[in-house]
């Protein structure tokens, strides 16, 4: 039984790591995100995230002025029913 590889396929391995790393961090959102990465992070215009952190559907905190949103909170939120989710949206006039 071989142990290890060749020199090359520790190179090629070495490499294709070196490209999941890379990848992993372009995409990494940390657990609280001011509104533009958290516009980014759920491809939703800064106005409708605020509707939502308004109506109670995503969780944020406010400090010294700016707007620090959950990213588990807008996950949780993401994951639930879009019916029901579409719905909360609408707004009722008289």
């Amino acid at each position: 039984m071989e142990q290890g590889g060749s020199c090359e396929e520790i190179r090629e391995l070495n490499e294709l790591v070196r490209q999941v790393i890379r990848m992993a961090g372009q995409n990494v959102y940390p657990r609280w995100m001011d509104v533009k990465a958290a516009s980014k992070y759920t491809s939703m215009s800064k106005n409708t995230l605020m509707e939502y952190i308004k109506d109670d559907c995503i969780y944020a905190k406010r400090l010294k002025g700016k707007w620090y949103i959950d990213r588990e909170s807008i996950d949780n939120f993401m994951l639930q029913d879009p019916v029901k989710v579409h719905m909360s949206r609408l707004r009722f006039v008289r």
